[in-house]
């Protein structure tokens, strides 16, 4: 029980600082898309596309 909330936790932290780890999380997950982050500034979504990078080499 406590790994399912920590788990949830982190798939739903919406401290500023953690947004874009999180929008690269649910990317990853298959919660969302890439192009529904059109609203970001292109610097965002390259971190998020960096993060992205990096996780799947890991």
């Amino acid at each position: 029980m406590r790994q399912q909330r920590r788990k949830i936790d982190q798939l739903f932290d919406y401290r500023y600082s953690q947004l874009l780890i999180v929008f690269a999380g649910l990317i990853r997950q298959g919660y969302l898309e890439e192009s529904q982050l059109s609203g970001l500034s292109e610097d965002k979504r390259e971190e998020i596309r960096r993060f992205l990078s990096w996780h799947a080499k890991g």
